[in-house]
């Protein structure tokens, strides 16, 4: 799920619904791509009650690989990771 920019009643009134079919919600390849950083963020920690977990998916790239590119791809990747850093795995 790929949360939109000023969106994100819609992407969880859409994540309830499917929770309201009576199975396990997984958020799969989320990432930035629509939205900022602390946008998905705010999205992540209003869908934990949603949610029954979350999955992500990049280049292999390590965040001190990327702390050195100025490409906005590389950039955007690295904030994505930080955040999945932040916020980590057991944050529930």
């Amino acid at each position: 799920m790929y949360p939109e920019k000023d969106q994100l009643d819609t992407a969880i009134d859409t994540l309830t619904r499917y929770r309201k079919a009576g199975k396990p919600v997984l958020i799969e390849e989320t990432y930035p791509l629509r939205c900022s950083v602390p946008e998905l963020r705010a999205f992540i920690e209003r869908s934990h009650s949603i949610a029954s977990g979350y999955l992500g998916f990049y280049w292999v790239q390590t965040p001190e690989q990327l702390k050195d590119s100025t490409a906005p791809g590389d950039r955007r990747t690295l904030r994505w990771l930080e955040l999945f850093q932040l916020i980590g795995p057991n944050r529930r």
